[in-house]
């Protein structure tokens, strides 16, 4: 009796072990995740403010890693190039803007299609003449990813289930195409940034007060 009391003690002393040793583990690796997620912030953050402050074409790997405090190999773990940053820069400045843009869309809701569109565009216009690095650093690379098709396909992007709800219970868009909507909504976001690129910053071909009547006008055509 006395030696089987001695083993359950054993066993249940190894798993009070096993139990502590996991927890361990998954605290590592939360922490080692978080790291990565540092160092692959650091490296956006100075390539974001190298390419605002001199282009993307003059800026250089190493002085993204100088700036960032990382190594030069260690950049490579996170981004296959220079190329590959930029992509991914464009896109997390993109996801921001949409998903400002949705919740200014939703706030400001009216109930015509081609005003809600046009408070769009002054919400961007005015987000890009706020902070011309925007329009420096994304270098007409700008593109608003309206698909209802979450990326990752699970369905569970806020951003998506949003969009989707809002899209849904607008009473305007009763009896549209949702998909081909949104197309035009996306080519539409495209030119007004392209416009907004020229205009802001070198006045081609003319200045944004001058263009944004344009844009309106065709908005109200295509919507």
């Amino acid at each position: 009796m006395i030696f089987q009391n001695i083993f359950y003690c054993f066993l249940f002393k190894v798993h009070v072990f096993c139990v502590m040793m996991e927890k361990h583990e998954v605290e590592d690796m939360g922490l080692i995740e978080q790291k990565k997620a540092d160092k692959r912030r650091r490296l956006l953050e100075s390539a974001y403010s190298l390419f605002a402050e001199k282009g993307a074409a003059s800026t250089s790997i190493a002085e993204i890693c100088e700036k960032s405090g990382i190594a030069k190999g260690t950049f490579y773990l996170y981004f296959e190039d220079k190329q590959d940053l930029e992509q991914n820069l464009n896109s997390r400045i993109s996801h921001f803007l949409y998903s400002d843009g949705l919740e200014y869309a939703i706030a400001h809701h009216t109930e015509s299609v081609s005003e809600n569109v046009v408070g769009l565009m002054d919400y961007l216009i005015d987000r890009f003449e706020a902070d011309n690095d925007l329009l420096k650093v994304l270098r007409r690379g700008f593109t608003w990813d309206f698909s209802l098709h979450p990326k990752e396909g699970t369905g569970e992007n806020p951003d998506f289930l949003k969009a989707k709800k809002f899209l849904d219970e607008d009473p305007a868009l009763n009896g549209v195409d949702q998909d081909e909507f949104l197309k035009k909504l996306c080519v539409t976001f495209s030119m007004v940034a392209d416009t907004a690129y020229f205009a802001i910053l070198y006045q081609i071909p003319g200045t944004m007060d001058e263009m944004k009547p344009i844009l309106e006008e065709m908005i109200r055509k295509a919507f």
